[in-house]
């Protein structure tokens, strides 16, 4: 769920707003592209400080971006060109239609499915509507 809660549930709300970088990012599936940090949440360490707000973190030992390795052993590898811009196209018109606050997760917000041990009460709630939309206006 933490997962789903620090990828999928950003990348789906822009894919779907047709940034198409974005409708292949977010989950480990075999055709998405595979940004993957490996990492043992006890050894990550937060360097940075009011006064150096540029020191890296440590503690991340493996690092895929874009399918290729660009940290290996807790070094960051010097010659990669891994990342890509994410941009919408250029149109004509513009996509915004205006959404009330309170319906934002209501609409964009993919809960996980919890297959079991979780906090009995915990789990998100389906909602359905009789037509199928929900009317965020």
């Amino acid at each position: 769920m933490v997962v789903a809660m620090t990828s999928y549930n950003y990348a789906k709300p822009l894919g779907d707003l047709g940034l198409k970088a974005m409708q292949v990012r977010g989950r480990l599936q075999e055709g998405m592209v595979a940004d993957i940090t490996l990492f043992d949440p006890k050894t990550v360490t937060d360097n940075a400080t009011y006064a150096k707000g540029t020191l890296p973190l440590t503690g991340i030992p493996q690092m895929i971006v874009n399918g290729i390795v660009v940290m290996r052993d807790s070094e960051p590898l010097k010659a990669f060109h891994a990342g890509q811009h994410i941009r919408f196209e250029l149109q004509e018109k513009g996509r915004f239609r205006p959404i009330l606050a309170e319906n934002w997760t209501r609409e964009f917000y993919v809960a996980p499915i919890d297959f079991g041990g979780g906090v009995t009460g915990s789990q998100p709630q389906v909602l359905t509507t009789s037509g199928g939309h929900f009317d965020n206006h």
